[in-house]
């Protein structure tokens, strides 16, 4: 039954301390986890939107360009060309602002198809090579240009302005939405020209060389690198048409201007030199038929200024459509990528941390639970084992009361009725009195007991001779010993000193000598054997039988109230004797403890001097 009631405690302690702490360490997991996701998503969105400012940043510098090429001069697309605005009215050219190489860190190289399908470059001049131009100019990328040409200049033909807006990836919401980008818009460009300047800068290299014949001085070469701009020069070999004298009381009208037009830069990607290239192309017409004027803008240049401005960003183009943020320019395989794996993963230790946090809260508490969950299983366990010993002592109280009270009426009735030999009635009144002595000593223990566990168990320690309180609590215990068929011997000086209760010293022998006689009854010696003797700075009184010995629970010395550690078959008891014994030893100041013998036991009481 005890044990049945200590398990259904221990299930229901159990079962609701699991259900009580299993639903906090799911939420507060759970909500860590949240918190930890939070910081990721977070961080994921501010990568987003990095790309998304990014490409919405490139996108407008790449139309500013655009707006501010598409405003240059066409004549400027030439290694030298004549200047319509110049002061000289004769024959002259001058470098163009591009000969040494585009101004813009975003340009890679601009250049002009002609009439003719020639590929050229501002910045290369092989014609003429004292010409200003580029000291490291990108022959291979004008090679490569060659290549693609003919669909440079059908974009350039068409004229179309194609800017789209870069559609944000629907998995990741942005902070910040995109609108979508219109083109800037650009007029094209209507020129007039005088036909003695057109006709100019269509012989520009001519012009330059006969100029360079008069000894004028050296404007450049390839290998000699940038140098300062040359002012024009003029150079009247050079076949102009002119026109005819005039005839005298006539006026003949002047020559019309010579018109060309010069459409707006329209962005394209073309591939080029294996690889896709960013290419603004415009359409220029002339008389003498149309060209096809851009530039390219460098790949190197544009992660340039990605890095930056965000050191973490490049320009890719291995990336899905769903990741990354694509410039706003149609028909562009490019997407900015900002690479967020270290935000991400100092958000993932900020996770970490709740989750640790929270693991510091939870663990505590739930040791603290675990551990209150136990005491009150132990609570209980004690309470069943002393409620048990309770109802065992009472039963053995009853027992223990019965015989002597048994004997007490017997021997009474005999002596009051005058029954049985005469000659014994002395004998009777000796077995009353031990009965009664045996009685006093069960409700002694009984007594003491109850003082014990309610602290009040209190001595009058005295300097005595402990000798003569020996011998008269053996004096005492000996008629019953006797007639139970034990002896008792009793080895002592004729007086120690000690300091000592005489009450408490009696009780503590008597219970020592009822035990050695009540446990030594199945041996063949039945001599009890007392000792007294000075040891160290104490004094020792010890008793020995010669039974069986103590049990191992009991060899400690740890003894306690209603614990027999006695087989079934042992004589009847409460249990108390050993436990007050013990008591009433560390309340004069000593101890009792076992001393291992054989055969037999000995318990020993050890007393201050």
């Amino acid at each position: 039954m005890i044990g049945r009631r200590v398990a259904m405690v221990t299930v229901l302690v159990g079962t609701a301390s699991s259900i009580v702490l299993g639903a906090w360490y799911r939420s507060g997991m759970q909500a860590a986890r949240a918190q930890a996701d939070a910081e990721v998503e977070a961080m994921r969105r501010d990568g987003r939107s990095r790309e998304l400012a990014l490409a919405d940043e490139l996108t407008a510098q790449l139309e500013e360009l655009r707006v501010t090429e598409s405003a240059r001069p066409y004549l400027h697309y030439q290694n030298l060309f004549h200047d319509p605005d110049g002061a000289s009215a004769s024959a002259s050219v001058t470098p163009s602002p591009l000969a040494t190489g585009p101004g813009q860190p975003l340009i890679a190289l601009h250049f002009q198809i002609d009439e003719r399908g020639a590929v050229t470059s501002p910045s290369i001049n092989d014609e003429v090579p004292a010409a200003r131009q580029s000291s490291r100019p990108d022959r291979s990328g004008l090679a490569a240009l060659a290549v693609a040409r003919d669909a440079l200049s059908r974009v350039a033909e068409r004229g179309a302005i194609h800017v789209a807006p870069d559609p944000a990836p629907t998995q990741v919401a942005s902070a910040t939405p995109r609108r979508p980008r219109a083109p800037a818009p650009v007029a094209t460009q209507v020129v007039e020209l005088a036909p003695e300047a057109y006709l100019q800068n269509q012989a520009t290299n001519q012009i330059f060389n006969q100029s360079r014949g008069n000894a004028e001085p050296s404007l450049g070469s390839a290998t000699d690198g940038p140098r300062a701009p040359a002012p024009a020069v003029s150079s009247p070999a050079v076949p102009v048409p002119a026109p005819p004298a005039p005839r005298p009381r006539a006026v003949r009208p002047a020559p019309s201007p010579i018109i060309i037009t010069v459409a707006p830069l329209v962005w394209t990607v073309e591939q080029i030199a294996d690889r896709p290239t960013l290419v603004a192309v415009r359409r220029v017409v002339t008389p003498d038929g149309a060209r096809t004027q851009g530039f390219t803008v460098g790949g190197d240049a544009l992660a340039g200024w990605l890095t930056d401005r965000d050191p973490g960003a490049s320009l890719r183009l291995d990336v899905p459509a769903s990741a990354g943020a694509g410039l706003g320019i149609a028909g562009g395989p490019w997407r900015i990528v900002v690479d967020d794996g270290a935000a991400i993963a100092y958000a993932r230790a900020i996770g970490a941390e709740f989750t640790d946090s929270f693991l510091i809260s939870f663990v505590p508490v739930a040791l603290l639970v675990a551990l209150c969950g136990v005491l009150v299983v132990i609570v209980t366990a004690r309470s069943e084992r002393l409620a048990l010993e309770r109802s065992r002592f009472a039963a053995a109280a009853a027992h223990e009361l019965r015989t002597p009270l048994a004997g007490i009426q017997l021997y009474g009735d005999m002596l009051a009725d005058q029954l049985g030999d005469p000659a014994k009635h002395r004998d009777y009144a000796q077995r009353v009195a031990a009965e009664a002595a045996r009685l006093g000593r069960v409700v002694g223990n009984v007594m003491g007991v109850t003082q014990l566990e309610r602290g009040t168990l209190a001595v009058r320690v005295e300097r005595g001779d402990l000798v003569a309180a020996v011998r008269e609590a053996i004096d005492r215990a000996a008629p019953a010993l006797g007639r139970a068929g034990a002896t008792v011997e009793l080895i002592a000086p004729e007086a120690i000193t000690a300091r000592f209760d005489r009450d408490a010293v009696a009780r503590v022998v008597g219970n020592l000598l009822d035990n050695a006689e009540k446990y030594a009854r199945d041996a063949d010696d039945r001599a009890i054997t007392v000792r007294v003797a000075t040891v160290g700075d104490g004094v020792e009184v010890a008793v020995r039988d010669r039974g069986p010995g103590l049990p191992p629970k009991l060899r400690r010395g740890r003894f306690r109230a209603f614990t027999r550690a006695a087989a079934s078959d042992a004589p009847a008891g409460l249990g108390l004797g050993l436990a007050l014994s013990s008591a009433l030893a560390r309340a004069m100041g000593g101890s009792l403890t076992p001393r291992w013998v054989a055969p037999g036991a000995e318990l020993v009481l050890r007393l201050g001097k």
